[in-house]
């Protein structure tokens, strides 16, 4: 259990690490009620690096090899032969990242752009990340360690939680680090209650994670456009509700023009 811990703390640092080396494209103000996000963001390919990375992890654990050994001795270790009581806090905990964001607004403490902007980008991320991770669920059919179904691969919710954490620190590393760590570090734990709770492989996660952060990164990348098409030349007024249900999390919009 302890190498599979150790890989999750360096995971998480890793992570946490890499998203905050971005260099932060808004001062932070107290006004938040404009859209805040409006020329593109760069996107390095240096960034993409380390999801690319678990990414890459992820697949190969789906061919036979060490790799793929390697999830049945995670299992093993964390599991154990004979099973243990469930932990149901992953089905908590994924969400725990992103809705941070708002418990800090409603503490005086706002990320760099207005609420609108951030539950957009949100919403955007979490669309991408889970239309991806749809997609290769019932592409893959890989069975679950507890044999429930054939949508292991890759895990939901460690996917949203790493979206909620890239978010996290995208909104506040300007402001302080630890909380953008304090996010992925929960993302990490939600990840490793996958594997405990016999949901998913190591494999799944990792995956999960690398997908979740990408998403992210794109939906900051890609927002600026997408704005200009939704907002452009608009007077009316607009609602975002954000949600979070069964392992995902989005957000709802509505506009009176």
């Amino acid at each position: 259990m302890s190498r599979v811990c150790a890989l999750f703390l360096i995971v998480s640092l890793l992570t946490g690490n890499y998203v905050s080396a971005q260099d932060g494209d808004t001062a932070h103000s107290n006004t938040q009620n404009t859209l805040r996000i409006a020329k593109p963001c760069s996107f390095a390919l240096k960034q993409t690096i380390v999801p690319v990375l678990f990414i890459t992890y992820g697949v190969a654990t789906l061919f036979p090899g060490p790799l793929h050994e390697f999830n049945y001795t995670t299992r093993e270790d964390i599991y154990g032969p004979g099973g243990h009581s469930k932990i149901p806090l992953d089905d908590v905990s994924f969400a725990l990242p992103a809705l941070s964001v708002y418990a800090l607004h409603i503490a005086g403490l706002p990320g760099k752009n207005c609420l609108l902007d951030e539950t957009l980008v949100l919403g955007i991320a979490s669309l991408a990340g889970n239309g991806v991770s749809q997609v290769l669920k019932r592409t893959v059919h890989e069975y679950r360690p507890d044999g429930s179904d054939d949508l292991s691969f890759p895990s939901s919710h460690t996917l949203n939680a790493f979206v909620g954490a890239a978010f996290l620190m995208e909104e506040y590393k300007d402001r302080s680090i630890w909380i953008g760590i304090a996010g992925y570090a929960v993302a990490a734990g939600t990840g490793y209650l996958r594997i405990y709770n016999d949901d998913h492989w190591l494999g799944d996660v990792v995956t999960g994670a690398g997908i979740g952060i990408l998403s992210t990164q794109f939906a900051y990348w890609a927002y600026p456009a997408i704005k200009r098409v939704l907002f452009h030349s608009s007077t009316g007024h607009t609602l975002i509700l954000p949600s979070f249900r069964d392992g995902y999390c989005g957000a709802s919009l509505v506009h009176s023009f």
